[in-house]
This record gives structure tokens, C-alpha cells and sequence, in this order.
């Protein structure tokens, strides 16, 4: 599937889930990354490994938006998903 940064941002709990999503393509990744929370960053992992940016092949960027004690509390996690 594929759509812009911020539909994809808005869904990504619900592609995470999906298990006929195998490819996520974001169409604006040129000027727009994808934003999620610390725990999505840490529970989404499946959906964070179909992400891709408009070419359909490079890996996308994801930017990881949360408060101070979230992203403290999920620093370790985070870590680990580089």
C-alpha cells in the first residue's frame, strides 16, 4: 500500500496489524517522514520493517515524537530498532 507521511503516521497501529500489508510505501518521503510514539516505535516493529520510502526499495525514515518520560521509559527499546 502507499500514501502520504501523515495518513501513514495516522494508521500505523492498524498497518501494524494487517497481515495483508507486506510493503508500506510513503509517496511524499522526499519532504515528509513518518511520526509516531515511542511505543509504536517499540511495539510496531512489524510495520516499521515494511516502510518505505517513494522508490518502493530504500527503507524509510521514521521520526519517533513523545514526551520526555516516554521516550525515557522506552529508551533501551529504542535502541535496539536502529
Amino acid at each position: 500500500m502507499s500514501d502520504t507521511a501523515a495518513n501513514i503516521s495516522a494508521a500505523f497501529d492498524a498497518l501494524n496489524g494487517n497481515a495483508d500489508v507486506d510493503k508500506i510505501v510513503v509517496t511524499d518521503s522526499a519532504t515528509h517522514e513518518v511520526t509516531i510514539t515511542a511505543a509504536q516505535a517499540v511495539a510496531d516493529t512489524t510495520a516499521l520493517g515494511e516502510l518505505y520510502q517513494s522508490n518502493g526499495t530504500t527503507p524509510a525514515h521514521v521520526e519517533v515524537s513523545d514526551t520526555a518520560a516516554n521516550i525515557s521509559s522506552a529508551l533501551d527499546a529504542l535502541n535496539g530498532n536502529s
